[in-house]
């Protein structure tokens, strides 16, 4: 069964796509397990560069990517470009910040633990999955990589989203951006 984009203004069937099967699924969950590994190898700096790179794009798209969520969501169009914005925003916080946030932490009282000395250290996940149910495709999907960005970002996994089937071209929309800049996603 397609997938459509359908304009809740007018009812309008916009656009409609074909849903991935089974084995589509699989190609693309260890395409995504293979890419976090990779990720393991850079750097805060470059995985930084990449987020703030993601932010200029939306930024300078602001209007398409608004229209688009308003033909799709149909919420009014200041509303939407809101919405690309603070998305910008969330990405250049989480750049900007990951690394300091991600920080080895000493425990402040290693003894109990049974250790002399003791630290909380984050480690990446791997490919993270995130359903997301609500209209908010574009911010919602910032925040999941933002939130785990303490994963994501600055420890090298991965966030594959799954958005409400109404919002298929925006998601495949951040996924073009976010492919424009790295090759670590998925379609």
């Amino acid at each position: 069964m397609a997938i459509a984009t359908i304009n809740p203004t007018t009812g309008e069937t916009v656009e409609t796509f074909e849903p991935h099967d089974d084995a589509e699924v699989a190609r693309r969950i260890a395409e995504a397990a293979a890419a976090a590994d990779t990720l393991r190898d850079t750097t805060f700096a470059q995985r930084a560069q990449w987020m703030n790179a993601t932010a200029d794009i939306l930024e300078a798209d602001v209007e398409r990517v608004a229209r688009m969520l308003t033909l799709e969501m149909g919420k009014p169009l200041g509303q939407a470009r809101g919405e690309v914005l603070k998305c910008a925003k969330n990405m250049r916080f989480y750049a900007e910040h990951a690394e300091s946030f991600l920080a080895d932490e000493p425990l402040a009282d290693a003894s109990t633990v049974s250790a002399s000395q003791a630290w909380t250290v984050w480690q990446p996940l791997g490919v993270v999955l995130a359903v997301m149910p609500w209209k908010k495709l574009l911010l919602t999907t910032s925040k999941c990589c933002a939130c785990l960005a303490k994963d994501v970002l600055a420890k090298s996994s991965l966030c594959a989203t799954s958005p409400r089937q109404i919002c298929t071209r925006s998601r495949r929309s951040l996924n073009d951006m976010c492919w424009h800049i790295k090759n670590y996603n998925i379609h």
